[in-house]
């Protein structure tokens, strides 16, 4: 019932009156008998409705499963950041047992032979972001061990960045961010981090924070130019009463922004 507000419930109206119009008048046309071209009418609206409703659904659930996947990855990558470079190493360590990798901590590099290439991995969780400074130390370290293809992992990365190291000639080098990771390794070994962090469910706007968000005092000045602008174009056109009626209602915004008293908020976070 939530998802029933008052803007939902004008623009569900609004939708159907339009799509009812549309079927009534091309259906009058056609049929030129009033009484069977309402019944039609109202027949394809709900027709539409319901499919639409389907089609929604089917939407909401996907979109569902989608953002709890993504929220799965960020709280996967946040345990990364939050963690220090040896067991981020470590845990990779695991994901990559079944290609009996050699592992030098100091140079956080995990390396193994496949078909006579040898691969190296290196994850580089400092920062959100990774850049090219962060990376050159590591593409050393990997020469100097002839590793001739370099993978490094990291929650994400610039293509600006990605273009720069992919131009290195004498080594090979592949960036997995946070979705790679997630689907190319952790998914794929069944593998994955113990999560560090949970948060709280954001809470939704109350109506009464709404307003107060829309009607806060240093939102007149827009609300009073855009009323402006709106009332000098309705000395232009012909058809004017959408820009009479806006600009009015625009000013009122205006009005009430200065009339409402702003509410005292505690800011004491003790008592």
């Amino acid at each position: 019932m939530k998802n029933f507000n008052l803007a939902n419930i004008i623009d569900f109206a609004f939708i159907n009156l339009l799509f009812f119009l549309i079927s009534f008048v091309w259906i009058k046309y056609f049929s030129k008998n009033i009484f069977l071209s309402i019944i039609i009418a109202i027949t394809v609206l709900i027709a539409f409705n319901t499919i639409r409703f389907f089609l929604k659904n089917k939407k909401s659930i996907k979109n569902n499963i989608n953002k709890k996947l993504e929220n799965d990855i960020n709280q996967y990558m946040l345990t990364f950041l939050a963690s220090s470079t040896q067991e981020n190493l470590e845990f990779f360590i695991e994901i990559f047992k079944d290609k009996n990798p050699n592992v030098c901590f100091e140079k956080n590099l995990i390396f193994y032979n496949y078909n006579n290439t040898l691969i190296g991995i290196c994850p580089i969780f400092n920062n959100k972001e990774i850049i090219v400074e962060n990376c050159l130390k590591y593409i050393t370290y990997a020469k100097e061990e002839n590793i001739n293809k370099l993978y490094f992992l990291c929650c994400d990365i610039s293509q600006k960045t990605i273009s720069f190291l992919s131009s290195f000639k004498d080594i090979e080098i592949n960036i997995l961010n946070k979705n790679q990771i997630f689907t190319q390794l952790l998914k794929e070994k069944g593998i994955y981090p113990k999560i560090k962090f949970n948060f709280k469910e954001q809470k939704k706007l109350k109506f009464k924070e709404l307003i107060n968000i829309s009607f806060n005092k240093s939102r007149a000045k827009g609300y009073f130019l855009s009323g402006l602008f709106i009332f000098f174009c309705s000395f232009i056109v012909k058809y004017n009463f959408y820009y009479v009626f806006m600009s009015s209602l625009l000013f009122l915004f205006t009005i009430f922004c200065y009339l409402k008293k702003e509410e005292n908020i505690n800011n004491n976070i003790f008592f």
